[in-house]
């Protein structure tokens, strides 16, 4: 069951992320990149199935998530870019993407 939980956690954050930056046990913060935007920065210190891992937000001009850079447990490359692509608007009136490169 446990390992039930950890794909589900997982898959979840791939659809769901920006809908969790206020969860308990998150940190968020402003990061001035190189070429002078900004990027948010979000750390789970807590929750999950892999507390401690980071991610930095790159937003587009309305303010949705298009990319972010992972650093975290499971994979030992850091910084990896992976994107949120094709948002839509859902009957509910939820914005979610449809799909993701890494």
């Amino acid at each position: 069951m446990q390992r039930q939980k950890v794909f589900f956690n997982n898959d979840s954050f791939w659809l769901v992320a920006p809908f969790k930056v206020f969860d308990s046990g998150t940190q968020r913060s402003l990061v001035t990149l190189e070429d002078g935007s900004n990027a948010l920065m979000i750390t789970y210190s807590s929750g999950g199935s892999t507390p401690g891992d980071s991610y930095l937000w790159h937003l587009g001009p309305n303010g949705l998530p298009e990319s972010y850079q992972m650093w975290v447990s499971i994979i030992p490359i850091g910084g990896l870019k992976a994107t949120w692509d094709d948002w839509k608007i859902m009957e509910s009136g939820a914005f979610l993407p449809t799909s993701h490169k890494l």
